[in-house]
């Protein structure tokens, strides 16, 4: 009798455990830089100073530079990377000596800036992958 109280003990603890860690994962999907990104100022930013290079419609107006819509060569890596390649320079594979200048050659564009216009990439051209 007392295994048998001690066994379902267990597993009702054990349960019990699973449930909270689990819910301690979701808590912290959705929680992240991009999520707490402003899509709509990233638009304005993005067509002041990305649209020349990466077009308007995101499909790259320039040689060497990425369709947003079906490139999964760096978007397929995660959204911190991504945002490591867009605030520090990266030479563009298809394009050697073109390479992207850090923040798009726009010093004064903040983490939050990059973010937002991450966002609006995400929402507008990923379709929220």
């Amino acid at each position: 009798m007392k295994i048998m109280a001690l066994m379902r003990t267990s597993i009702f603890l054990v349960g019990a455990a699973s449930l909270a860690f689990s819910g301690a994962l979701s808590a912290k999907e959705g929680d992240t830089e991009i999520d707490r990104a402003d899509p709509s100022a990233g638009k304005a930013v993005y067509q002041k100073n990305c649209a020349a290079c990466h077009g308007a419609d995101g499909k790259g107006a320039l040689p060497g530079t990425s369709d947003f819509a079906t490139s999964d060569r760096l978007f397929g890596q995660g959204w911190e990377v991504v945002f490591r390649h867009v605030s520090g320079e990266h030479p563009s594979p298809d394009s050697p000596p073109m390479p992207m200048p850090p923040r798009g050659g726009k010093a004064d564009l903040t983490d939050q800036d990059l973010w937002n216009v991450l966002a609006y990439i995400r929402q507008a051209f990923r379709k929220g992958k």
